[in-house]
């Protein structure tokens, strides 16, 4: 993990409340004895977590760390960026959490590094019972509930404002999904009146999943779809490749295909269905991205309503392809 990121976000973090835990200066908790399962959230200000752990009250432990906003200009955030910090928050909170099953979650870019972090405690046997983000798209798939949350008013990131319908991914990539809307426009979830629905929001979610722990399925002898199937090391933009399924590789559903560009933040998540080709041989369509660069592609296995089947083999690998201009 880069040292001067993690300066700067221990001298950013330095006035935020509650108790310091892991001995970097990163971690925040607030309510350390409340009954609840711990809240575990990735905010972008102070501001932000003192409002949300004030409102949902004395009972409701709330671990707060902070994104690289401020840090690590928007246009420069690499997803690689946020993977890298959510793994290291996730190593640093296994030993605080010591097993105590926790819901995850984050707003706007934040959400991409409370991914990260449930992506880390999920491979190591660590429980999450849900995750939660307010204005984010193409999230990281993972075996777990995910309330996805949007401002009614955030033009730019709420994505049904653009008449566009994500449930299709969603309930591929989760495995339930629960939608949520707050009266808000982007970046004014903190505030009245959209706290208190927040809050609200967040309250129920935990209270329907707190109980409801289930394990990732077991993919023992199952190998990351990434590293089975023949992929192109070139593509060209919008071109589309079958890709062949090679004996012994499973894949029940549908294929979800998360690409992200390494030159800028760029993210694309989408649905292949499983088809035959003229051969009969199974396999799926790979559409690669309209947009020219170095980009790493990741594979899930997924059904609908159930979400990613084999995450613990598909997340360990994903590969890099070169989309050139068509």
């Amino acid at each position: 993990m880069n040292a001067r990121r993690l300066a700067a976000l221990k001298m950013l973090a330095t006035s935020w409340p509650g108790s310091v835990e892991g001995g970097q200066g990163l971690v925040h908790m607030i309510n350390p004895s409340g009954h609840r399962p711990p809240l575990i959230w990735v905010f972008n200000a102070e501001t932000e977590f003192r409002a949300l752990s004030e409102t949902l009250g004395p009972d409701q432990p709330v671990i707060g760390l902070r994104s690289l906003n401020l840090i690590v200009p928007y246009s420069d955030m690499r997803v690689r960026d946020q993977d890298e910090l959510g793994r290291h928050y996730g190593e640093i909170l296994s030993p605080i959490l010591s097993g105590r099953p926790c819901f995850v979650g984050g707003n706007c870019q934040a959400a991409h590094i409370s991914c990260a972090i449930a992506a880390h405690f999920l491979t190591q046997a660590q429980p999450v019972l849900g995750l939660l983000s307010i204005d984010a798209e193409n999230l990281l798939p993972l075996p777990i509930p995910y309330a996805a949350i949007f401002g009614e008013f955030s033009q730019e990131f709420n994505p049904c404002l653009k008449g566009a319908n994500l449930f299709p991914l969603w309930h591929r990539a989760f495995r339930e999904v629960s939608p949520r809307t707050l009266p808000a426009g982007h970046g004014e979830y903190f505030t009245a009146p959209s706290l208190s629905v927040l809050a609200a929001h967040v309250s129920s979610f935990i209270d329907h999943y707190h109980g409801r722990l289930v394990q990732p399925q077991a993919s023992r002898g199952q190998h990351a779809l990434c590293s089975k199937v023949s992929l192109p090391p070139q593509m060209r933009t919008g071109e589309s490749v079958f890709v062949s399924h090679p004996d012994g590789v499973r894949v029940p559903g549908d294929i979800l295909a998360r690409w992200h560009d390494h030159q800028n933040p760029s993210l694309i998540m989408r649905a292949h269905p499983v088809r035959g080709d003229t051969t009969g041989a199974g396999g799926f369509d790979l559409l690669a991205p309209d947009t020219p660069g170095a980009w790493e592609l990741q594979l899930f296995r997924c059904q609908i309503g159930i979400g990613p089947v084999h995450w613990a083999a598909d997340i360990r690998q994903s590969r890099l392809i070169q989309i050139d201009p068509a």
